[in-house]
């Protein structure tokens, strides 16, 4: 994306003259940009419109997830039942504003101290710093 907004920009700009000056040296910026466009099945990016390199990017990269994701399942013991699931945002997070959700991921991701299980002593009641029960 970066790479994009440069060779976007105003010719006057002068880190475009710069990446236009690396065209045909190897182990530069613009050279290792091409190739990893050219990994994700990406040709001339600064053609593309932003929107429209977002998605490809986006769909390219999760292919390549995907992709990498059953290699290491087939050849695995423990993850031979693993399920392909997809790799997109939870729909029941759209109805939350952000201070809900991120309580809601910081308690199913453990980050938040459940005093009743704190240190080992379970038989103490407590109160709950959050729904107060």
């Amino acid at each position: 994306m970066l790479f994009h907004n440069i060779m976007t920009s105003e010719d006057a700009r002068f880190v475009k003259g710069v990446i236009l000056q690396q065209v045909g040296e190897k182990d530069s910026f613009y050279e290792e940009t091409c190739q990893m466009a050219d990994e994700l099945g990406l040709t001339n990016v600064a053609a593309m419109e932003k929107s429209q390199l977002k998605k490809k990017i986006k769909l390219a990269v999760k292919d390549k997830m995907e992709k990498e994701i059953s290699t290491a399942t087939q050849g695995s013991t423990k993850l031979r039942f693993f399920i392909m699931i997809q790799f997109d945002q939870a729909t029941s997070f759209n109805s939350y504003d952000c201070e809900d959700v991120n309580l809601i991921l910081r308690l199913r991701l453990n980050v938040v101290d459940v005093y009743s299980n704190y240190k080992g002593d379970i038989s103490k009641k407590r109160m709950c710093v959050h729904c107060n029960e």
